[in-house]
């Protein structure tokens, strides 16, 4: 009869033990949610500004004002590539001037979204023209975004946009990116290659949390220097964008903004987190105690 109560008392303890933890992990799976919902909040973006710099190569013509930015390099080779047109006008000065180029027309509307979203950033428009002289290899483009929600705050980020100036047309007849010359996007000669990274970037502040922008890719736009972006989601932005030689190249550019969990555990000390990584590498100042 002990020995029956003893095992009944053994199982009923088991029970409540399975049961104990069930409830811990309800409670923890639950705080995870709150936290997350907590610190999830809408972001709201009002604008997006860019501008070219640190060109790597050529030294590009930079103009910049509120709406867009304009790099242009190289001598003018074939001066029929940009068609007159009131765009053209409003972005090149007119069909006179055929250089190479990039153009970014940044996306001024207001939208709120929430972290992990793709959302548009801009249109992006490489003017493919023949030149002669030198291109450009690689180009900064900074893009500072205004936020109003769940913080005010203004910040700048810099992305490196890589230019590969392809052969127009090589001996093997096979282009740069695998495909016949004289053939799709190697119509008019191999297609030459913008291409950005989807690394992200340093972590910046909105309100109490740490964020990080990551480029999702361009998208191709039918739509002449992109001033129509399609909704995030119906289109597969790349990574790299193929351009056809002899003529302007239109794509929108898409990105999103992700959640970094560091900054929610609060901010290290820039001082702290020095003298730790100098402790790894075993580098000590004089005067700093060694550990």
């Amino acid at each position: 009869m002990t020995l029956a109560l003893y095992g009944k008392s053994k199982r009923r303890q088991g029970s409540l033990l399975l049961l104990g933890v069930f409830v811990v992990m309800l409670t923890l799976a639950v705080t995870l949610v709150a936290s997350r919902d907590a610190r999830a909040a809408s972001l709201t973006l009002d604008d997006v500004d860019a501008g070219w710099s640190n060109a790597v190569g050529a030294s590009p013509t930079i103009t910049t004002n509120t709406d867009f930015t304009v790099a242009r390099w190289g001598t003018e080779d074939d001066n029929s590539c940009v068609s007159a047109s009131a765009l053209a006008t409003h972005f090149l000065g007119g069909s006179s001037d055929d250089r190479s180029g990039y153009i970014f027309d940044s996306d001024d509307t207001g939208r709120t979204f929430n972290d992990g979203e793709v959302i548009s950033l801009g249109a992006f428009t490489h003017v493919n023209c023949p030149i002669t002289g030198s291109s450009i290899d690689s180009i900064d483009l900074g893009l500072t975004l205004d936020f109003s929600a769940p913080a005010s705050e203004s910040l700048t980020l810099p992305f490196t946009f890589s230019h590969w100036e392809t052969p127009n047309n090589p001996q093997s007849g096979t282009c740069a990116n695998g495909g016949a010359n004289n053939s799709g996007v190697n119509a008019n000669g191999c297609a030459d290659r913008v291409q950005v990274s989807g690394t992200p970037s340093d972590e910046f502040k909105v309100g109490d949390d740490l964020y990080k922008l990551q480029f999702v890719g361009f998208a191709n736009s039918s739509d002449a220097y992109a001033t129509a972006c399609p909704t995030p989601g119906s289109t597969s932005p790349s990574l790299e964008f193929w351009t056809v030689e002899g003529q302007l190249n239109f794509a929108c550019l898409y990105a999103k903004i992700i959640y970094s969990p560091a900054g929610h555990r609060g901010h290290q000390d820039p001082r702290r987190r020095d003298r730790a990584c100098r402790h790894r590498r075993g580098i000590h100042h004089p005067g700093e105690e060694q550990r």
